[in-house]
């Protein structure tokens, strides 16, 4: 049996962004520097495009006009405390928000030995 000299594992090869993955496979920056790059079209809306979402934005301002309309009609019958309501949103936010900066710290280490290390 003859040795190859072209030993896949004692090459080495400098790899970067544009080295590509196969070597058998001609990669596509090498092909775009030999041909002018294609001007690109204008995409032509038709009308269908137009009426449909003009139907849409017509439904979306029908039903916020609803909701407002009942809520401006609700008048004082709605037990609402606005500042209760913010206190136990921004409660729930500021722990999310610490649950969020453990996670990225620990996972973050976690990724970093995994690629790096």
């Amino acid at each position: 049996m003859a040795q190859n000299n072209a030993d896949a594992e004692s090459q080495t090869i400098i790899h970067n962004e544009q080295t590509p993955l196969l070597n058998d496979h001609q990669s596509d920056h090498q092909s775009d520097e030999t041909e002018p790059e294609p001007e690109p079209e204008q995409k032509v809306r038709r009308a269908s495009w137009y009426v449909w979402r003009a139907f849409w934005t017509i439904a979306a301002a029908l039903i916020l006009a609803a909701f407002i309309k009942g809520w401006v009609d609700s008048g004082g019958d709605v037990d609402f405390d606005l500042k209760a309501a913010l206190k136990r949103a921004l409660g729930g936010g500021l722990s999310g928000a610490a649950a969020m900066v453990l996670q990225v710290l620990l996972l973050m280490v976690m990724v970093f030995l995994f690629f790096y290390v």
